[in-house]
């Protein structure tokens, strides 16, 4: 039997983060945030949700400010899509859904279909990160003549859309409700570790406006 090594999640939250934002003219801006993780021995996934959502994943940087060598970075991953029913979708493919129909006599029914297609197509800020070739080539998957449409099996036969209202298992605790960023560290042993993470975010600018107060 193979034993799998223990993992230990830690969500960190802002409350105790102190944060310095320079905001540039060209709608960006660098955030720099100090926080406290309480790290197990071992291997750690750490999460930080309380992000913005225009983040740059290529620029996020996460150092250990007191001691440097006492944690690892074994992964970094940037979760920017929103939960959404064309999400849960992607994630159903292959699999078998329920499906709420309502009569016209009112009377609800469930049935059950494969999702061999989901039409899924990633969240906008995709859209900048890869250039406008990517966004042209998303934007006519998404029209239903261009590919987008849901493909779903009901009783052995393939359509065209979805049959019904789909109803999803329960979520998992480790779904991503929002932007993340997800780290995977090793810690040489359990206890606090001050870390310092930064990154550029699009979507902020800055204006100033004066009063002339006559003498």
């Amino acid at each position: 039997m193979r034993s799998l090594p223990l993992v230990a999640v830690l969500v960190v939250s802002a409350a105790n983060a102190q944060t310095q934002l320079t905001v540039y003219n060209q709608n960006f801006a660098a955030v720099k945030e100090n926080r406290t993780l309480e790290l197990s021995q071992g291997e750690n996934e750490v999460r930080v949700t309380d992000i913005t959502a225009h983040l740059e994943p290529e620029s996020v940087v996460l150092r250990e400010l007191r001691q440097p060598d006492s944690i690892r970075i074994l992964e970094q991953n940037y979760e920017s899509d929103p939960l959404s029913e064309g999400l849960l979708l992607r994630k159903s493919e292959g699999k078998l859904l329920d499906f709420e129909i309502t009569m016209q006599t009112g009377e609800k029914r469930i049935v059950k279909g494969r999702i061999l297609r989901s039409g899924y197509v990633p969240h906008t800020s995709a859209f900048e990160r890869y250039g406008q070739q990517y966004a042209y080539a998303q934007a006519a998957y998404a029209n239903p003549e261009g590919g987008g449409q849901p493909i779903v099996e009901v009783d052995g036969k393939v359509q065209f859309g979805l049959p019904g209202k789909p109803i999803f298992d329960a979520l998992d605790p480790k779904a991503f409700l929002k932007p993340t960023l997800l780290w995977r560290l090793w810690s040489g042993e359990a206890g606090k570790h001050e870390v310092e993470f930064s990154y550029l975010t699009g979507g902020m600018r800055w204006e100033a406006n004066y009063n002339a107060v006559a003498p």
